[in-house]
């Protein structure tokens, strides 16, 4: 479509991917250029000029070209992971040991007297990784903090959260009793009990249609819940009595269930109000702390003329925030595509979205179950507010593609895959439904595959016979 290659901008996550991916382009283009020399031989010398690169390494050209945006040298290094852990480790003792003497501080003095300095120090560091990952790291923390507190409390988040998970609870008793019943196949059952495993199923059938967006209605609904007394049986077997006892056990737990999580939604507001009064003002006196330590190691790397890989980011916002030199990016790409997009942090994408402008396509490729990144501040769940929000339509300005043909594995192997997936993944614990998009689908089937096996590694500590 005659676009050129050095006006696209190629981001991927490692140097290994991008060295990778350039030398693939240089292959393809030669034997192409084959049957198409003279449009072929200009992209080879595109190539050569072209922004393949790993978003760190991006960032830190867009600082070198405009260094004099952020006032930082040109010639600035990136600190070792040594060197970055001495400098931060002196910042926030800096930082400590100010704010310890200014008396008159009761967030941050209320604070340092409730936690010991391993713990602070603990803190602070991973609030500070947290808080890098974002495009705004202080507004958003000043901006939580101060919500902290909300009224009336069946409206706060935490809250809500809570109400989500115990509804999710209460569907254990699904599990439980579908145990029951496969116990009535067995031939020791007591059929006096079907009766009482009825009343049980459609008390579970009540608790389920209860609103989980309502916490009062739930809290009320289950604090006064009861399950119906048991059937009496009588000349029951030795057999049947075991059998009788293993099915009591299951009715227990069910019973405890219930129990839990209705004590989990029983808040006491007087002491709620107190607990979150002292927690926000901890964490007014964290924030303190945090934000001087970012101050006095900014000073540091300042001096000793380095930057790590979180003031590549933030910088590199930093520079795209100004209109002239955010207007002057957009112009110099037509297209920009990321590989791997699952693993892209919060400040990562407000960068990408900042360069991507009216006259320009993104194209973004991921696959949300391969995110393992979390632990590096990667949020998929940008990906997955995009999944939701793209449209299928071919003429739609933000459109979603979904590519589930798979070449590389046999039938057998994707049916299994499937059959577990289906059951482990619920949007409600891990992020995702695995719904007919999420499936995977032989892009070339086969025949006669033998039979996949699963094993199943158990977590705890347990005895051949326990197997």
């Amino acid at each position: 479509e005659d676009y050129r290659l050095d006006r696209m901008l190629i981001v991927t996550y490692t140097r290994a991917a991008a060295a990778e991916m350039r030398q693939r382009l240089n292959q393809r283009i030669a034997k192409e250029a084959q049957s198409d020399p003279e449009h072929m031989t200009q992209a080879l010398d595109d190539l050569e000029a072209a922004e393949i690169s790993t978003i760190h390494a991006f960032c830190q050209k867009i600082i070198r070209n405009d260094f004099q945006a952020v006032g930082v040298d040109p010639l600035t290094r990136i600190c070792d992971e040594q060197q970055q852990q001495t400098l931060f480790e002196q910042a926030f003792c800096d930082a400590m040991n100010q704010l310890l003497d200014e008396k008159d501080n009761a967030d941050f003095q209320a604070f340092a007297d409730s936690f010991d300095q391993q713990e602070i120090r603990d803190m602070t560091g991973r609030l500070y990784t947290f808080l890098m990952s974002l495009p705004e790291p202080f507004a958003w923390l000043d901006a939580h903090i101060g919500s902290l507190n909300q009224q009336p409390y069946e409206h706060h988040p935490w809250y809500l959260t809570l109400v989500n998970h115990s509804a999710l609870q209460l569907e254990g008793l699904q599990a439980l009793l579908l145990t029951q019943r496969r116990m009535f196949e067995e031939p020791d059952a007591v059929p006096a009990l079907r009766e009482t495993w009825q009343a049980d199923q459609e008390l579970y059938e009540r608790l389920m249609s209860l609103d989980a967006g309502s916490p009062e209605v739930m809290r009320e609904a289950l604090g006064t819940t009861s399950f119906k007394k048991a059937a009496v049986c009588r000349g029951l077997t030795e057999e049947q009595k075991e059998w009788k006892k293993r099915y009591t056990k299951l009715r227990d737990q069910m019973k405890a269930l219930v129990k839990d999580t209705a004590e989990s939604l029983t808040i006491d507001p007087q002491r709620l109000n107190m607990e979150l009064g002292m927690m926000q003002q901890h964490l007014r006196g964290l924030a303190e702390l945090v934000k001087r330590t970012q101050q006095h190691f900014a000073a540091s790397k300042l001096q000793q003329n380095v930057v790590d890989f979180n003031d590549l980011e933030q910088m590199t916002l930093s520079i795209l925030r100004q209109e002239a030199y955010r207007a002057k990016l957009q112009q110099d790409y037509d297209h920009i595509f990321v590989d791997e997009c699952q693993d892209v942090s919060a400040v990562q994408d407000a960068i990408l979205q900042s360069i991507h402008g009216e006259q320009s396509c993104l194209f973004m490729v991921g696959d949300v179950k391969q995110s393992i990144y979390r632990f590096r501040l990667a949020e998929p769940g940008l990906f997955l507010g995009k999944l939701s929000r793209f449209s299928a339509d071919e003429d739609a300005r933000e459109r979603r593609i979904v590519l589930n043909r798979n070449f590389r594995s046999k039938t057998a192997v994707l049916d299994a895959v499937n059959r577990v997936f289906e059951h482990v993944m619920d949007s409600r614990v891990t992020e995702i439904d695995y719904d007919d998009d999420a499936k995977l689908y032989p892009g070339m089937p086969s025949k006669g595959d033998p039979v996949t096996e699963v094993h199943v590694l158990s977590s705890r500590e347990e005895t051949q016979q326990d197997m």
